[in-house]
């Protein structure tokens, strides 16, 4: 594999073993979300709406009620590896209660390549790494509407359904990429961006990750922006989510319509960013 990773070779007896040894370990821990990425074990903390779950990358642990998440290797995206998402998946299609299981990263992912895993999976990444810069957030527009014109969003997945994942929410108090210890900082992203990121992430039914840190989260952020009511309702009950846009109003920016269906009733939401700012 590029970038130094490494993958096992799951068409040898041995590769399987390993593999199934390292799963059935986790199942024995309690591990009910299992993510195939790089090594690492982080806490995850989750709450009572589904696919939403805070993230604190330092591994603290607060909050209602915590499970681990392990991160495996890269298999996804540029690194596809079809054979080992295929045998984890077997290893975790009989096992009670359910492990969700998860992908990253999603650098080059295509709505074509995620119809060849997703019925495989819970939930995988369909973008690189997301940070608090508005021109990376902006570009998750256009993802969020060709996975949804793909008929991916809560497709058949490993028993139940899978989701297109947009990437973590860079609200609050972080530090830079691949900074291990600071220094940290607030989020380069500002109130209105931040609010438009949740909302697009929540439309889409994106799974709702928060990668800051916990224990120096504001009341804003927590209560005005990632456990929004409203937004969560949205992501965990609507249904048909796309994206409409009216060309002949493109003249005087990009005007978005996402429409979308809440309990029989159809709901259209509208984007304006005028001359490419992406502010909505």
């Amino acid at each position: 594999m590029s970038n130094g990773f490494m993958a096992l070779n799951v068409t040898s007896g041995a590769g399987k073993a390993f593999l199934r040894s390292i799963y059935e370990l986790y199942i024995s821990w309690g591990v009910d979300f299992g993510t195939v990425i790089i090594l690492y074990i982080y806490i995850y903390i989750y709450i009572s709406y589904p696919r939403f779950y805070f993230v604190h990358p330092t591994s603290y642990l607060y909050g209602f009620f915590a499970f681990l998440v392990v991160k495996l290797d890269c298999v996804f995206g540029e690194d596809l590896d079809f054979e080992e998402i295929t045998y984890v998946s077997q290893i975790l299609k009989d096992h009670k209660p359910s492990i969700v299981f998860s992908l990253s990263p999603g650098v080059s992912a295509t709505p074509n390549m995620a119809k060849t895993i997703n019925g495989l999976v819970n939930m995988y990444r369909v973008t690189g790494d997301d940070w608090d810069q508005w021109s990376q957030v902006v570009t998750h527009f256009d993802v969020a509407r060709d996975y949804a014109a793909a008929k991916l969003t809560g497709a058949q997945g490993l028993n139940g359904y899978s989701w297109p994942d947009l990437d973590m929410l860079p609200f609050g108090w972080l530090t830079d990429p691949a900074a291990k210890e600071g220094p940290h900082r607030s989020t380069n992203l500002n109130l209105v961006e931040q609010q438009t990121q949740m909302t697009l992430w929540c439309m889409a039914k994106s799974p709702i990750m928060y990668g800051g840190d916990l224990r120096n989260l504001d009341s804003w952020t927590k209560d005005g922006v990632i456990t929004n009511p409203t937004l969560l309702f949205i992501n965990s009950n609507s249904t048909d989510n796309t994206e409409a846009c009216e060309p002949f109003l493109l003249f005087f920016g990009r005007i978005l319509y996402i429409q979308l269906i809440i309990q029989g009733n159809k709901i259209v939401i509208l984007y304006k960013s005028l001359f490419s700012t992406g502010h909505s």
